[in-house]
């Protein structure tokens, strides 16, 4: 027997808006150099949990990092290549996960560095 209940928690849980953004990687014609541009993906209703964060000294320049899970409805196209844009920050992809298997949910594993 197939439970929705936690589908419906997760879909009322999903009030955020995000960007996702995919990664374009061209070389410069002038320098020959790769160079990395972002382009739009999709737009998407996700639900937001923040995982761990900590703060660094590295080169006694403080640097926060940040790690946080999005939650949105499956979509097969989404990849670690990709990154989410959310109030403005971007967040990098760095695991893409399917909820319990189902091809409902999607786990985006990110982290973000100030």
């Amino acid at each position: 027997m197939v439970s929705y209940r936690g589908d419906r928690q997760s879909l009322s849980a999903m009030r955020h808006r995000i960007r996702i953004e995919k990664r374009i990687v061209t070389t410069d014609t002038d320098s020959g150099q790769p160079r990395e541009t972002w382009e739009f993906f999709t737009e998407v209703s996700a639900g937001k949990r923040s995982k761990r964060g900590f703060e660094s000294v590295p080169n006694a320049s403080l640097e926060v990092i940040g790690e946080v899970i999005f939650r949105i409805r499956y979509n097969k196209d989404i990849n670690e290549q990709m990154r989410i844009i959310f109030q403005g920050m971007a967040y990098n992809l760095t695991f893409v996960e399917d909820v319990n298997d189902g091809g409902r949910f999607l786990d985006l594993y990110t982290k973000v560095v100030k």
